[in-house]
């Protein structure tokens, strides 16, 4: 018998974005992080982006996962 064995955890990281020179946080229209990745849409309808590169990965702590859910497999 197989089963399958679901861990579920939290991390966080942290790092720093030079943003394009004439640009402030004012300017900024919407913006959302997917995949580690910053995407920026300015008040001008042009956009940016930068890989955040924060490595949280690294500084995942594994020892105790917030959730873990087991699920019985036919095989």
């Amino acid at each position: 018998m197989d089963i399958e064995v679901n861990v579920s955890y939290s991390t966080s990281g942290t790092t720093t974005v030079k943003l394009p020179d004439g640009k402030t946080w004012d300017d900024v229209k919407n913006w959302f992080v997917e995949w580690d990745t910053l995407y920026i849409t300015w008040k001008d309808d042009t956009e940016f982006s930068v890989a955040l590169c924060t490595y949280w990965i690294q500084n995942l702590d594994s020892k105790y996962p917030m959730g873990v859910s087991i699920t019985l497999t036919t095989n």
